[in-house]
């Protein structure tokens, strides 16, 4: 039973990311938008931030897309200077 949950979630977590990914760019269009390329020498992995059961073995397939996810929270800081860009 928790092996479907933990799929349901992830899948769901997935499809909120990448319409996010589609959105949010539109939405910032309508002001100058800039295409930025991520750096990885800019990106954290955050450690301690994955249940401990979300492991390959426990990948069962794929789930509904109707599926709902609740309780997510996704929190992003930006640099001072992109901070203060977005400020402006």
């Amino acid at each position: 039973m928790k092996n479907r949950a933990l799929r349901k979630a992830f899948v769901g977590l997935a499809f909120r990311l990448m319409i996010c990914a589609l959105v949010v760019p539109c939405v910032a269009g309508a002001a100058e938008f800039t295409p930025r390329v991520v750096n990885n020498n800019e990106t954290v992995v955050l450690k301690g931030n994955v249940h401990p059961l979300a492991r390959p073995e426990f990948d069962v397939g794929l789930t509904a897309s109707s599926l709902p996810m609740d309780r997510m929270i996704l929190s992003l800081r930006l640099t001072p200077n992109k901070q203060a860009e977005l400020e402006r």
